[in-house]
Order: C-alpha cells, then structure tokens, then sequence
C-alpha cells in the first residue's frame, strides 16, 4: 500500500434528514482511497435538523409508514449548527479535496455548505452522486465547484488524488468534468467498475 496520508480527502455526505440508509457510493469511493494509503474523513448531515419534518414524517402522515419515536432507537437531532460543525472540521482536518455526494433534494443543501466553505478555506471542491451524473451542466456552473464526478467514482477518485498529490495533469481524468483556467474539460466515461475487484 502506497502512503498518501500526507493527502486529506473531506467528504460529505448530504443526506435528507434522519434517512439512516448506508452511504454505499461514499464508503467504497473511501474504501478505495484508504486502500491506496489516502486520508479520508465523512462529515455527515443526517443527524441535523435541516428540514420541518423527515421524509417518513411525511409519509406517516399519509398513512405511507406507520409513525414511530425515533428516540426509542437512539436517533436523536444534533443540537449543533450544522455549518459551523462543518467550518471546525475542515480547518482541524484541513483537506487537500473536499467531495459533496448529494441527490436533487438535496443539492442546494449541499451546494450551500460548499458555499460556506470556499468563502474562508481554498480547497478543490468535487461534487458526485446521482444528481451529478445527470445533471454536470448544472452543477460545473457553480462558482464553488472546480470537478463534478460523472457516473461511478471509485477508480476516478483514486485516479484524480494520485494525480494531484504527484503534481499531474488532472483534466484527462475520465468520468470527470473539470473547471480549470477558464475551461471546461469534459471527459468520457470509463468503463463499468469491477465490483468483485473493489474493497468491500
């Protein structure tokens, strides 16, 4: 295994609140980072109160999902501010890369929380997921995204942080739209990860 711990990815997780469903996406792209000797860390939004009512909320009160206590299995809201949890962790951490997973509910979250960031701390910003595989035009315009991550992320990720920490071209990185001097580079898609070939 390589040492590249010297590199810091921050990732982040933003997720609809109180959904408890495993980032699967974010913890094999992690797993593969660790595997070639990268620092990861997750900041993670589903414990913040970042809406009026959850998702089964809502569906209980159309009789969708039965209403249950949340508190009785332990899940409870941080009483933290989310972005200021988010500002302490990044300059404690201080990451060479931060990479937003998010889907369409929860991309202006997100997109927020990349706001807050770049307006004190100047680090390549990636954003993934779902939504970023459909919709890179929309995402690329952001001021504060420099790469968004096109289809799976597991080789691309290991791919771009290797290139960065040897002081390589990083605009022919496949599965990768990315923001440099002024232009867009918009890159193909590799082909299908190998699932059996990825550190589960």
């Amino acid at each position: 295994m390589t040492d590249n711990k010297e590199f810091r990815v921050l990732f982040i997780n933003c997720n609809t609140m109180m959904d408890v469903l495993l980032p699967v996406g974010l913890s094999l792209i992690s797993a593969c980072l660790k595997e070639k000797g990268f620092g990861v860390k997750l900041f993670d939004t589903t414990f913040y109160k970042t809406a009026t009512e959850t998702g089964d909320e809502a569906r209980a009160k159309n009789l969708q999902v039965r209403k249950t206590n949340r508190e009785e299995f332990g899940l409870v809201y941080k009483d933290t501010d989310m972005f200021e949890d988010l500002k302490k962790m990044v300059e404690e951490y201080k990451p060479d890369i931060i990479g937003l997973s998010c889907i369409e509910c929860t991309y202006e979250l997100g997109i927020e929380m990349l706001q807050s960031i770049r307006r004190y701390y100047n680090v390549p910003m990636i954003v993934g997921g779902i939504f970023a595989t459909f919709a890179p035009a929309e995402i690329i315009a952001e001021d504060c995204v420099d790469m968004v991550c096109v289809g799976e992320g597991e080789y691309a990720l290991v791919e771009l942080c290797t290139k960065i920490t040897e002081k390589q071209d990083i605009t022919s990185v496949q599965n990768m739209w990315i923001k440099q001097d002024g232009k867009i580079y918009r890159n193909g898609i590799r082909k299908p990860v190998n699932l059996d070939e990825l550190p589960f």
